[in-house]
């Protein structure tokens, strides 16, 4: 009888915790799809105001690529477990931030605004990141909580 009682137990917290990553995914999931419009919308605005400068179109170009990339890969994660979405949200995200750094330093210097510009989308970059990895993890839990016990 005690195992019974511990085998549901483990069930129901197992439930409990995909209910509560479902939430937290879901909140993280909203905001990186959210993040992902803006750099489209951003880029867009970059290609629309570039004077024939090739850095600022290669900024906006680079700017809506990463949009679109980030939001379909989450689009993606939510629906199919498929493994190399983890890997390309995270060296798009280190490429998206590594040019961007490189394109800050124009005199050899980052000054306080460009290091606070360079905080924050390495922290939107990070909740890019997180949302594809979380809707991975959740969508694996589904799928092995789905499964049949083997006991």
């Amino acid at each position: 009888m005690a195992c019974c009682q511990t085998r549901f137990a483990c069930r129901r917290r197992r439930a409990l915790g995909i209910i509560e990553m479902k939430f937290v995914a879901l909140i993280v999931s909203l905001i990186s799809l959210s993040e992902s419009g803006v750099f489209c919308w951003i880029g867009a605005i970059y290609l629309d105001t570039a004077d024939s400068k090739w850095i600022v179109l290669v900024t906006g170009c680079l700017l809506l690529l990463y949009g679109v990339i980030s939001g379909l890969a989450l689009i993606i994660a939510w629906m199919r477990s498929i493994r190399f979405l983890r890997p390309l949200s995270i060296w798009a995200a280190a490429i998206v931030l590594t040019l961007w750094i490189a394109g800050s330093m124009d005199y050899g210097m980052i000054s306080g605004h460009e290091l606070l510009g360079i905080i924050l989308l390495g922290c939107m970059l990070l909740f890019n990141v997180l949302g594809v990895c979380l809707a991975l993890k959740l969508h694996d839990r589904t799928q092995q909580g789905s499964a049949p016990d083997a006991d």
